[in-house]
């Protein structure tokens, strides 16, 4: 059901179709509006979601080990990871997973889908949390310009290449966002040490607001003619 919102976000990150069972009119457009533009294509990642690699040896171990899955959105060799954790004893268990382990290189900001918070993992480093019921992070290298670009707040497949179609770094962020054509504008938000400065080539990008205690930024873009926005974030 699309109310079933960890439902939803395994069936978008199974890289295949999403189906819903919902009765005519129940359905959630709040969540499907997460998984989906507006012009019904599914944002979603390159790659099935699977168990990481450490997973397996730590239920030969011990067999209520909580799950760690994974998945990733590759644009030439810039990787973002995306990874879905719960609990497998009825209570809450700690988890623990690499950037690396997911193609993520250097250091990355790993964001809390659910919660709206994250962390800075240095490079090599690891991500330890605590999950209960279903928890969900979207994993992004912080690139030359120090900024960790989280694509499309509204998306649980944030840099997915169907919103977000071309990604680089090269000391500024470099971002084609994907419009449907009956879509007016998307939030974009990232982790930046300090305010960035977004500008736009095609389309165009509003007045970043930074949150100087937890720095996390919010920006709007709306498309220009051809249905894209291309901004830069320095």
């Amino acid at each position: 059901m699309s109310t079933e919102t960890s439902n939803l976000v395994l069936s978008t990150l199974s890289g295949g179709m999403v189906g819903v069972g919902d009765a005519i009119g129940s359905e959630s457009t709040t969540n499907l509006a997460q998984t989906v533009r507006a012009d019904g294509v599914i944002v979603k990642p390159d790659a099935s979601l699977v168990p990481l690699d450490s997973v397996y040896a730590a239920v030969a171990q011990n067999s209520s080990a909580p799950m760690v899955a994974g998945t990733y959105t590759d644009h030439n060799g810039l990787r973002d990871g995306y990874v879905f954790a719960y609990a497998r004893n009825s209570g809450s268990q700690s988890i623990s997973f690499t950037p690396n382990s997911l193609g993520v290189g250097g250091a990355a900001y790993v964001y809390d889908y659910f919660t709206g918070a994250g962390k800075l993992v240095p490079a090599g480093g690891s991500f330890n949390g605590t999950v209960s019921s279903d928890s969900y992070y979207v994993v992004a290298p912080v690139g030359r310009s120090g900024i960790a670009f989280l694509g499309d707040a509204g998306k649980f497949v944030s840099l997915g290449s169907k919103r977000v179609s071309q990604l680089s770094d090269n000391g500024s962020v470099h971002a084609t966002v994907s419009f449907a054509s009956n879509e007016k504008s998307v939030t974009l938000h990232g982790y930046a040490p300090s305010a960035p400065k977004a500008t736009a080539t095609d389309g165009a990008a509003g007045t970043v607001s930074y949150n100087s205690s937890t720095h996390l930024f919010t920006v709007s873009v709306t498309p220009g003619a051809d249905h894209n926005a291309v901004i830069a974030l320095s």
